[in-house]
């Protein structure tokens, strides 16, 4: 235990929608949700999360990615709850492919038909169809292009030609597309301003079902944007907080994430509106952060405050994510005024 090697966040790199070491180990895949645009979950060998928006999607992928490589014991543990209720990795049926006794191919959250119709928009083929519904999944170049029909199938020849596919004029037309289509819930390589930005210039171009095609969509994207930010309630710190604890609760990765940036935002460690539900867990899984943060403060009732939090109930997993769905105000203490760290 005493030699134990701890990894740190700079070890991941972003792959897409995929988290993998920079060594090239695929650790967890962020994935668009089939029902909800702009929704997604993370997919890990043990199974999938609840649905959340891309930022804590990504949070959740590096705090379960991280809780996997720094417990190993613990890695094959289903995160709790996970919609996957056997906690087995299955491939996601495929609702929108044609079997016709064919090897189905997964077009995602958009229905085959709708891409069918994109494709005809811009005049691309079947195989720039299944690249671009490939790449709007999620996946990588090589991956698109495997899954599409390009390449001999492996090795450097596959990679390239992903490569140059995927720069195509027509995937990214398709992509922009598929973008407006889903509401911009796409965040693989065409951002929401690029797929504005292509839709635009389609809309300027000459083909008339073009232009109309891409008009139209521009208006849905723009339809869809004003309703969600007409009816999304704007979250409290305390919302966010809550959220980012219960999306990951094991071993307390979320709780760790909650309150480091909490506190590298300047936020007074006493006045965390979690502290009684996290500190036990914290003060066992993260000893040597959690002593730290007890030793930035000087005063001694907030020492003592901490050491009270630190000994109560130890919450973990379910127990935590009730714990902190259902906690009510508490009075918890003000940050120390000049005033007062004076007369201490």
């Amino acid at each position: 235990m005493g030699n134990r090697q701890y990894h740190d966040m700079d070890i991941l790199k972003w792959d897409g929608l995929q988290l993998r070491l920079k060594t090239g180990r695929l650790l967890a895949t962020v994935e668009p949700d089939s029902k909800w645009p702009g929704m997604y979950r993370v997919r890990t060998k043990t199974g999938i999360t609840d649905m959340v928006n891309l930022s804590r999607a990504k949070d959740a992928a590096r705090s379960i990615a991280m809780s996997a490589l720094n417990n190993p014991a613990q890695g094959s543990r289903k995160p709790a709850g996970a919609s996957n209720q056997s906690g087995a990795i299955t491939r996601p049926r495929n609702r929108n492919a044609r079997t016709g006794g064919r090897m189905t191919f997964d077009y995602g959250s958009i229905p085959y038909e709708t891409w069918k119709e994109f494709a005809a928009t811009v005049g691309a083929d079947e195989r720039h169809l299944k690249f671009a519904a490939a790449k709007f999944r999620g996946c990588t170049n090589t991956q698109a292009a495997r899954e599409a029909g390009f390449g001999p199938g492996g090795g450097t020849s596959t990679r390239s030609e992903g490569y140059r596919v995927a720069r195509s004029n027509k995937i990214n037309q398709l992509l922009a597309l598929a973008a407006a289509e889903a509401g911009g819930g796409y965040d693989g390589t065409l951002s929401k301003q690029e797929g504005r930005s292509i839709l635009t210039a389609m809309a300027r171009g000459s083909d008339p079902q073009v232009r109309i095609k891409a008009i139209e969509l521009l208006h849905k994207m723009e339809e869809k944007e004003a309703a969600l930010n007409a009816t999304k309630p704007e979250e409290s710190l305390e919302e966010n907080l809550a959220a980012l604890i219960t999306l990951v609760p094991e071993q307390g990765a979320g709780a760790f994430l909650a309150l480091s940036g909490f506190i590298h935002a300047g936020g007074f460690i006493g006045s965390f509106p979690f502290l009684a539900e996290i500190a036990p867990l914290l003060s066992r899984h993260y000893p040597g952060d959690w002593q730290r943060w007890r030793a930035r403060e000087k005063h001694q009732w907030v020492t003592d405050f901490l050491d009270k939090a630190a000994a109560g109930p130890l919450l973990e997993d379910n127990a935590l994510i009730a714990a902190v769905k259902h906690k009510s105000p508490v009075v918890r203490p003000t940050k120390p005024t000049a005033e007062v760290a004076d007369n201490g």
